[in-house]
């Protein structure tokens, strides 16, 4: 399965695997907001030919800089590898449009995406304290160089 760019068609199915996703989920109009930004890319893995979307990313470059926005992959679809397969479609992008490092921030209490990210070369560089509004958690800051 490769990714593809993310498509206005594709927001519905992306909210709702956005909301099954994040305990603090962006909406529709958030998600259709970050589509159409200059700056901002989407990806998505799709369930053909079935229909739906079993994965998405949203990442946006600024300059020499990528920030990973979003990446969720669907209950059924996980450990499968998709979310790999997002996260190097992107980084690859991102260093085609000039960027020469990564970042994104994730809970400090996600273990699971914490030991993703470093799996694929990010570290830990930061902390930012009462990050998350709903719960007031932290968010640990991720930085990966792209060579």
């Amino acid at each position: 399965m490769q990714p593809r760019p993310m498509k206005s068609q594709d927001l519905t199915a992306v909210a709702l695997l956005e909301a099954e996703a994040f305990s603090d989920p962006w909406s529709y109009n958030m998600l259709a907001q970050e589509l159409v930004f200059d700056s901002s890319f989407g990806f998505v893995i799709d369930n053909a030919p079935e229909g739906g979307i079993r994965a998405f990313a949203f990442f946006r470059v600024f300059v020499s800089e990528m920030h990973i926005m979003r990446i969720a992959t669907g209950k059924a679809w996980r450990r499968m590898g998709l979310a790999g397969c997002l996260l190097a479609s992107c980084l690859e992008t991102a260093r085609q449009n000039s960027a020469k490092e990564a970042f994104l921030e994730v809970r400090a209490s996600n273990e699971a995406a914490r030991l993703f990210y470093q799996k694929h070369g990010f570290d830990i560089v930061g902390i930012r304290k009462g990050y998350y509004p709903s719960s007031g958690e932290a968010a640990l800051i991720l930085k990966k160089k792209l060579e």
